[in-house]
């Protein structure tokens, strides 16, 4: 079997469905940003599954729009006194649902355009598609 090399199988290292599972492999990626053993589920340039189509981005306009409306929930909670700021828990919660969401492309949200790394801090935000 010939090493695993990044292909268009994985959007990034650390995003590849196949991988981002395994513990140590992204632990050793994070590591060395570098894998020098075999893909632990056994794909190679050869035989590599294809992968999804990637989800349509919403429009530049709507995006923006849902920027704006972000930041007036924050600034409302603020203003209001609430919290607005998510603990660690709840961040690290939603990272998880994020990164094993068919939505996640690359760093961003594909049904709000949001960078989700972003988004998870906010206590005021949501998923746009209801998983948490």
């Amino acid at each position: 079997m010939s090493k695993f090399t990044e292909s268009v199988h994985c959007e990034s290292r650390l995003h590849c469905k196949a991988c981002r599972g395994d513990e140590n492999f992204r632990k050793s990626l994070m590591q060395t940003f570098e894998w020098d053993g075999e893909c632990p589920y056994g794909f190679t340039l050869d035989n590599l599954p294809e992968p999804p189509p990637l989800p349509k981005m919403p429009s530049v306009p709507r995006q923006m729009l849902n920027l704006t409306e972000a930041v007036g929930r924050a600034v409302k909670a603020f203003v209001a006194g609430e919290q607005v700021i998510a603990d660690e828990e709840t961040r690290e919660e939603r990272i998880e649902i994020c990164e094993g969401c068919d939505q996640l492309r690359g760093a961003r949200c594909a049904k709000c355009g949001c960078y989700t790394m972003k988004k998870i801090i906010l206590q005021t935000e949501s998923c746009p598609i209801g998983k948490w």
